[in-house]
């Protein structure tokens, strides 16, 4: 059983860097590197164009634009948020790709504070 265990899951990431690979292929004049998919959600791979990061989907369209420094995993700070950061600020996205918090805080605890106040919902 383990070994079936073990086969189905190297399959599985056979056929993921594949996919990857046939992405890179297409896209790679338009980015300088494309990582795997599914990494950081199901569906995405994170792509990275000079120094900025975003995210495309499996067609290769970009679901996040590449204007990030650091993009973090996501479920970390908040359930289905990743915190981002451009210059020294930082702010959140979700899984549909969208701000959720805005790029004006200087670390993640300031960001989700201005997001838990009933004045900024």
């Amino acid at each position: 059983m383990k070994a079936l265990f073990n086969f189905s899951v190297a399959i599985l990431l056979l056929a993921n860097v594949s996919w990857s690979q046939t992405i890179q292929v297409s896209h790679k004049k338009q980015y300088d590197e494309i990582g795997l998919f599914d990494m950081y959600h199901n569906g995405w791979a994170m792509v990275k164009k000079g120094k900025h990061l975003g995210f495309i989907n499996y067609e290769g369209k970009e679901v996040v634009p590449t204007i990030y420094d650091e993009i973090e995993l996501f479920d970390m700070y908040h359930s289905s948020w990743a915190m981002v950061k451009k210059g020294k600020n930082v702010g959140f996205i979700d899984y549909r790709g969208k701000e959720v918090i805005p790029l004006e805080y200087r670390n993640a605890d300031d960001a989700i504070k201005w997001y838990n106040n009933p004045k900024n919902k």
